[in-house]
């Protein structure tokens, strides 16, 4: 048979090309989404980063309010004692003293609950900064879990083609006319 052979290596060049394309492109795949593993967990660091950066500011901003409430109370509590020397009371001793000591007291417990609140975001922000930086973890073993399922697939394209070629030289070789 004229072109036989010519045929047949036209053929399996081709079947050898397509497997060798589709085995590169497969492991391309896989490189790709670990690099992207790696990108993904670079931008959650980042975002952490810039989390516990503003842990400082939640405690400072908290601090701030908190002064800024035992400023309000002493206000206050200066007030009551004013309007009661005003009306000729003794601002030291009975109701006068005693709704200072309350006001105090108030004082006290909104400006410890400000610092509080500043240090619970602060502690929310350092836990979401945690999650991000396990979040990339993850994100670069799922990059490098899907390489080497990548690298397996083209394993498995490489052993197919290599199959195809035979099944081709093999049925080539049976025809009649061959050789």
């Amino acid at each position: 048979m004229a072109g036989g052979p010519l045929l047949m290596g036209a053929t399996m060049g081709l079947q050898a090309a397509g497997t060798a394309i589709s085995a590169s492109s497969t492991i391309a795949g896989g490189n790709n989404a670990a690099a992207m593993g790696v990108l993904q967990q670079q931008a959650d660091q980042w975002r952490a980063t810039q989390m516990k950066d503003q842990e400082g500011s939640e405690i400072g901003a908290a601090q701030r309010q908190m002064l800024d409430t035992q400023f309000k109370t002493k206000m206050l509590q200066s007030t009551v004692r004013a309007n009661a020397a005003a009306g000729g009371v003794n601002a030291a001793t009975g109701s006068p003293a005693q709704v200072s000591s309350a006001i105090a007291q108030r004082g006290q417990y909104q400006s410890l609950m400000d610092l509080w609140q500043g240090q619970n975001r602060a502690v929310g922000l350092e836990n979401e900064a945690t999650g991000l930086n396990y979040s990339g973890d993850v994100s670069v073993a799922a990059g490098e879990m899907e390489r080497q399922a990548a690298q397996q697939r083209a394993a498995a394209t490489i052993a197919g083609g290599g199959s195809s070629l035979f099944k081709t030289y093999y049925d080539f070789t049976r025809r009649p006319g061959y050789g």
